[in-house]
C-alpha cells in the first residue's frame, strides 16, 4: 500500500512540473570605470521553470568602492526567456528591478535598498554544468555609474582560440569517444558534422 501511495505522489509531482533549483558557483568579477576586481568566488541561484523560463538570484552582492566593501543586496530576475542552442541555452534581459537586502551577518546597512528602481541588462548562457552572464547594474542616476559584473566564462569556445602543443590535437565527442586524432588544431572540425566537440579540454560547438 505505500509503495503505491509514494507511486502516486511521485506522479503527481511530475504532472504538476514543479520548479528545479540548481545553484551555480565560480569566478565573478566586477568593472567600475574599466578597472576590475580580482575574481571571487560567488553562487548564483537558478530556479527553472516551465516553458523555457528561468528565474535568477545573485544573493548577497557586494561592491568594492575605493578600497572599501560597500554590501548592495540581492539582484533577482524573473520570468527570464530561455532560448535552445546546440548544448546550452542562451538568455538576454533587460529588466528594471529593486535591490532587496542581503543576509549577511553582521551587515545591517544594504546600498541597494537605497537607489530604489535600477535597471538591469543581462546577457548569458547556461547548461547543465555553466553559467556565464555579463550583468550591467545601470546606478548612473544615484552614483554616475554602470557596474558591469562578469560571472564565469564563455561556455563556447571558438577553434581559432585553441592552443596545443606542435599545433596537433585530439577530438572527442560528447560522449568521449575519439574521432578524429592528431588533426591540426585550426581544422579539427573541418570533417564533422555539426555539434559539440572536446577539443584539446575544452568544449567547442560547430554549427
Amino acid at each position: 500500500m505505500k509503495k503505491i501511495l509514494l507511486s502516486v505522489v511521485f506522479c503527481a509531482l511530475s504532472v504538476l512540473g514543479f520548479a528545479e533549483n540548481k545553484t551555480y558557483t565560480d569566478d565573478l568579477v566586477v568593472t567600475i570605470n574599466e578597472e576590475s576586481t580580482p575574481a571571487q568566488k560567488a553562487d548564483i541561484q537558478v530556479e527553472f521553470l516551465e516553458n523555457n523560463k528561468c528565474n535568477l538570484s545573485l544573493k548577497n552582492f557586494c561592491l568594492e568602492l575605493g578600497g572599501e566593501v560597500a554590501p548592495v543586496g540581492n539582484i533577482e530576475l524573473n520570468d527570464i526567456d530561455l532560448v535552445d542552442n546546440d548544448g546550452y541555452q542562451t538568455f538576454n534581459v533587460n529588466q528594471t528591478i529593486t535591490i532587496t537586502p542581503g543576509d549577511l551577518p553582521g551587515v545591517d546597512s544594504w546600498l541597494g535598498t537605497l537607489l530604489g528602481e535600477v535597471p538591469i541588462v543581462m546577457t548569458g548562457k547556461i547548461n547543465d554544468d555553466k553559467l556565464y552572464c555579463l550583468i550591467d547594474i545601470d546606478m548612473t542616476a544615484t552614483l554616475g555609474q554602470i557596474i558591469k559584473v562578469t560571472f564565469g566564462s564563455d561556455i563556447t569556445t571558438s577553434i581559432n582560440h585553441i592552443s596545443a602543443k606542435n599545433g596537433k590535437v585530439n577530438v572527442y565527442n560528447i560522449n568521449g569517444v575519439c574521432v578524429a586524432k592528431n588533426i591540426n588544431a585550426t581544422h579539427a572540425l573541418d570533417n564533422l558534422k555539426k555539434g559539440i566537440y572536446i577539443v584539446n579540454g575544452q568544449k567547442v560547438i560547430k554549427k
